[in-house]
């Protein structure tokens, strides 16, 4: 849920509030000063899915963000994710698509590196976006299917040169 109770979350200055995912982890208060979120965080609560990466969801006085550590894990090459994500969220929106929209940094990248050297972004939170783990019918596998099928067209134009090996 929201930000835990005192009582609830361990005496750590450094944190803002115990997320209660599948892993249990707490959100860094650096990685949610990090970026330019409209208003006062009043919130954090983690976001299913997110396979690969740590997604939560961050409710701000001025609007909801989903904060998003990169899994470098996964991703030897962070640098060359958060490269590939911004290159084709700007092709997208010039080719006039709907496309997640990336926060600035208070330093005005598009993403944010934490003292432990983690990598975050951060997107406005799609409102009215719905999440599925698992599908339910066939009528979400043809949402999905039309979905990617969608995203692929709509980057079948882009630029060169192509994206980075990650």
């Amino acid at each position: 849920g929201p930000l835990s109770t005192p009582a609830q979350r361990p005496a750590r200055r450094a944190m803002m509030g115990t997320m209660d995912g599948p892993a249990g982890w707490e959100v860094p208060t650096a990685a949610i000063e990090g970026f330019r979120f409209v208003g006062t965080p009043i919130g954090t609560e983690p976001l299913p899915g997110g396979h690969i990466h740590r997604n939560v969801l961050v409710t701000c006085t001025g609007g909801r963000y989903v904060l998003q550590r990169i899994n470098d894990r996964v991703f030897s090459h962070v640098d060359a994710v958060l490269s590939n994500v911004e290159r084709v969220v700007a092709h997208l929106k010039a080719s006039g698509r709907i496309a997640p929209e990336l926060v600035e940094t208070t330093g005005g990248t598009l993403s944010f590196r934490t003292t432990d050297g983690s990598a975050w972004r951060a997107f406005h939170y799609l409102e009215g976006s719905v999440g599925h783990d698992t599908l339910t019918s066939p009528a979400d596998a043809f949402e999905a299917a039309r979905a990617f099928a969608d995203y692929v067209a709509a980057l079948a134009d882009f630029p060169e040169p192509p994206l980075a090996v990650s």
